[in-house]
């Protein structure tokens, strides 16, 4: 019997985000194919709880590295020789150290994910990081990117070859949130939901980060709304829960904002929206409207990252720069009050997703980058 690959994953924090939850469906997926280590740097497993049993998963914390570039590089080398993996995979900027530690004593392949920005890189990329990207990923084999805006940044700006820049879109579980042609519409299942049955529902699915800035979706509904039988679902939790509590108290809003806080499946929940919306000053290639495309839902909001050429063609116009709150409101205004446009946009969203975003497409292309150096 074939021994499986030993995967080593370093993330900057294994808390539930996109690259994790992601990292998580792969691994269950592929199950004894692969054992996989993952290290936190800042120590965090919560997203471990999304691994089903027995997956053959090992974590190890890895201690006193918050010193200096060079005495960090020599311990994750020191690391790297003996825990001797077929494959280096690290995601985003808090693991690019590990690059300079395998380049400098080669131990395996490495693969790097780059997954978008934090907030401070939001409108211009840090000059130190652009360069720091370029020199630790310089031995890296593949520059792994979930988006189009990504990959052009990739090769323009971090100068990294077409043929080391690998763009995999994320995918879904089409199936799972497609309504079937029995479906109706129904809150009566979510309790905090059940006395508005009836209400038109725009909703959302969001860590509740600065990023997404949930205030401006809930100003634009607000103006959207003010005539209208309707209702705004937050599902997702975060640092910015208490804040937008806060605020939705303070504005007298709690009748037509439902914060529904974190669920672990939110399939059911989202294959009830009317419109899903989402706000974001930066994003790339969002799992979550890839599940309301599937779910057979329009979508509204900001025009960041990949949205634009995610959605389909009727869908597009729907979309506005991020500044344009007053566009938000309108766009969104338009989609509660037609019904038909809202059924036919949401169906092209659907066909689509299912060509393009299925999860099938994405399991095949990774198996592809994980077994290239077989």
């Amino acid at each position: 019997m074939t021994k499986p690959q030993h995967l080593l994953h370093v993330f900057s924090t294994f808390a539930v985000g996109g690259p994790e939850v992601r990292s998580c469906d792969l691994i269950n997926h592929f199950g004894e194919r692969y054992r996989h280590t993952i290290i936190a740097m800042d120590g965090r497993y919560d997203c471990r709880a999304k691994l089903q049993p027995g997956v053959p998963v090992t974590y190890l914390e890895v201690q006193n590295f918050r010193q200096n570039l060079l005495k960090n590089v020599q311990q994750f080398s020191r690391l790297l020789k003996q825990l001797k993996p077929d494959v280096l995979l690290t995601y985003n900027w808090g693991s690019i150290e590990w690059g300079l530690a395998n380049a400098l004593s080669r131990v395996c392949p490495h693969f790097h994910w780059e997954e978008g920005f934090a907030p401070e890189e939001v409108v211009r990329q840090k000059t130190r990081r652009i360069y720091a990207r370029r020199l630790f990923l310089s031995n890296a084999q593949k520059v792994v990117v979930p988006s189009r805006v990504l990959e052009r940044i990739a090769q323009q700006v971090w100068k990294f070859p077409a043929s080391r820049v690998s763009y995999i879109p994320n995918g879904v579980d089409v199936d799972k949130y497609s309504r079937s042609f029995s479906h109706e519409h129904n809150l009566t299942f979510i309790p905090e939901l059940t006395k508005h049955q009836g209400k038109l529902l725009v909703g959302t699915v969001a860590t509740l980060r600065q990023e997404k800035n949930i205030p401006r979706l809930i100003r634009a509904f607000t103006q959207a709304a003010t005539h209208l039988d309707a209702i705004l679902a937050i599902v997702g939790n975060g640092p910015e829960y208490q804040s937008l509590l806060q605020l939705v108290q303070n504005n007298n809003l709690s009748e037509k904002v439902i914060l529904l806080g974190h669920k672990d499946d939110p399939a059911e929940i989202v294959k009830q929206f009317d419109v899903f919306a989402i706000s974001s000053d930066t994003e790339q290639m969002p799992i979550s409207v890839l599940e309301a495309m599937a779910a057979g839902c329009p979508i509204v909001g900001t025009e960041v990252g990949d949205i634009k050429e995610m959605v389909a063609s009727a869908n597009k116009s729907f979309l506005c720069p991020a500044v344009d709150e007053a566009a938000f409101a309108n766009k969104l205004q338009q989609l509660l009050t037609d019904a038909v446009l809202r059924a036919q946009i949401g169906q092209q969203n659907y066909e689509r997703c299912k060509e393009l975003f299925d999860k099938s497409v994405m399991y095949r292309n990774y198996e592809n980058l994980y077994d290239l150096n077989v």
